[in-house]
């Protein structure tokens, strides 16, 4: 099949952007790691817009991107997304002989059930934040440190988990810090630009 030029070219894009995201990640700080989820998640939505250019996707190529997709995500630290994609993932595989399925998700199921596994446990230790659904304004004010520190280890673990920097902008909200809101609000924007949630915060831009 030929491709498209627009297609290859936004492949192309995607691999620099994740070849960026692991030079990143080898420092290893808390800004660094954040920074590389953001393009991480940039190339997990160039693989979807570049399957979107292809008037005619064979199974194979389909399943190809929806693995680079969810890949990109769980590198991104973000096992919710990652949940998702991973059912497009099972689905694609059916349409394509199982030793082809096998050879593209090898790496990939390895990833994503070890991510998954990883923010179960994390979790289980933020029985605050778990209990309360992680709504902010169900915890009770004297609970609230408690799940402070809860939320700072979830956001160190999975910084590119868009929803618990949302959590962290209520926080902040409720305790009028307004500079640690807007920077909450704008990491959560730049790992989910679509999220409708974000409209219901100031300094989202």
């Amino acid at each position: 099949m030929k491709m498209h030029d627009g297609y290859l070219a936004l492949l192309a894009s995607g691999g620099k952007r994740k070849l960026r995201a692991n030079s990143l990640l080898a420092y290893g700080d808390e800004e660094s790691r954040f920074e590389a989820a953001v393009l991480f998640h940039e190339a997990a939505d160039i693989e979807r817009r570049a399957l979107s250019l292809l008037e005619h996707v064979e199974p194979e190529t389909r399943l190809r991107a929806a693995v680079e997709r969810c890949a990109c995500l769980v590198m991104g630290f973000d096992v919710v997304e990652a949940a998702r994609a991973f059912r497009e993932v099972e689905e694609a595989s059916a349409a394509v002989p199982q030793e082809t399925a096998d050879a593209h998700r090898d790496r990939l199921d390895r990833l994503y059930f070890a991510a998954r596994q990883d923010l179960t446990e994390v979790l289980k230790r933020a029985p605050v934040l778990t209990s309360s659904r992680f709504r902010w304004e169900e915890i009770a004010e004297t609970d609230r440190p408690r799940a402070c520190a809860e939320l700072d280890t979830l956001l160190q673990r999975f910084p590119g988990e868009s929803t618990f920097h949302l959590v962290d902008a209520m926080a902040a909200l409720g305790e009028r810090r307004f500079d640690d809101l807007g920077r909450a609000v704008r990491r959560a924007h730049r790992l989910c630009p679509d999220n409708p949630l974000l409209r219901a915060y100031p300094c989202s831009s």
